[in-house]
């Protein structure tokens, strides 16, 4: 290209994760002659992370991307593991990729600039990782959920780095999700379900992760596969971080119907993820609808009344 550096800027928010929109970004990278030779730096959060990392994978089969991760949720989770996508009107994430960022820069003070609500989103990644792998992570989130996340800003560092680990472990086993990556599918089944019921527009992807990991919670207790006790660490832990009322009205054969597009599924069954103690998940297929709907008629009831 001429110039040393190009820069685009994509408006926030899950409806610019598309392919049209990685369309455009093509359209432009092309006519400022990028060639393999040049690097794509995504500085934003999850959604400009996907949006870049898919389009880094695409455009002339591939060129390389650095990871600049701006959001709490995308710190702990997004900016590694290879998943590129984008949205598609028949669910998301759809369309994607396994495509690794050359690097990985993670700076905490960018989490100064965050509201509670979009701290509280990302911390449903942190709990997701504590549940899934390690339980020391999972008591010290209870701990910061107590008061204001901003208070807790000089504790960053640790909580990333231990997410990050748990999800790194997994990757390193399983980097293209055959069997022991889905469990850092944990509460995204219902999750996703929720955000493409609602057209991406009533929660954040956090609050949609808090619902799904309650959800799975209360279906693993249902099946005796968790404890009374672990349920209820888990939902006092879960329930600061749940939004409010306005999802309780989507109705549960909506969130079904939209369950049934997603895209782990196989011979028409999903993969849900269920915990069995903090700090360790299992994979089970055979999940029904009125398990899910009786799950998520509970967990309303602990759904906060104000977000």
């Amino acid at each position: 290209m001429d110039s040393a550096s190009t820069f685009f800027s994509v408006p926030g928010g899950e409806k610019s994760k598309s392919l049209s929109t990685d369309d455009e970004l093509a359209a432009r990278l092309a006519q400022e002659r990028f060639d393999r030779g040049d690097l794509i730096i995504a500085l934003g959060g999850e959604v400009i992370l996907d949006l870049a990392g898919f389009l880094a994978s695409i455009y002339m089969r591939g060129i390389p991307y650095v990871s600049f991760p701006t959001t709490l949720l995308s710190q702990v989770d997004v900016c590694i593991g290879g998943k590129v996508a984008v949205n598609h009107a028949e669910g998301r994430n759809l369309v994607g990729n396994f495509y690794h960022p050359e690097k990985v820069l993670v700076d905490p003070d960018f989490l100064k600039s965050l509201d509670g609500c979009e701290l509280k989103s990302g911390m449903a990644e942190v709990v997701k990782a504590g549940i899934i792998g390690d339980e020391t992570l999972f008591q010290f989130c209870g701990k910061r959920l107590d008061g204001p996340l901003h208070d807790a800003m000089d504790q960053w560092d640790e909580m990333i780095i231990r997410a990050l680990r748990v999800k790194k472990r997994i990757i390193e086993k399983d980097e293209k999700e055959k069997g022991l990556r889905m469990t850092l599918n944990l509460g995204h089944t219902v999750g996703h379900a929720l955000e493409t019921a609602t057209d991406y527009k009533l929660l954040r992807h956090g609050e949609a992760v808090a619902v799904g990991m309650h959800t799975a919670a209360v279906i693993a207790r249902h099946r005796g596969l968790l404890s009374p006790g672990a349920l209820g660490k888990i939902t006092a832990v879960i329930s600061p971080l749940l939004p409010g009322r306005a999802w309780k009205t989507v109705p549960n054969t909506l969130l079904l119907d939209a369950m049934a597009l997603d895209k782990k599924k196989r011979l028409d069954r999903v993969p849900f993820v269920l915990p069995t103690r903090v700090g360790e998940v299992k994979t089970v297929w055979d999940v029904v609808r009125n398990e899910i709907a009786t799950a998520l008629d509970e967990v309303r009831k602990h759904a906060p009344e104000d977000i």
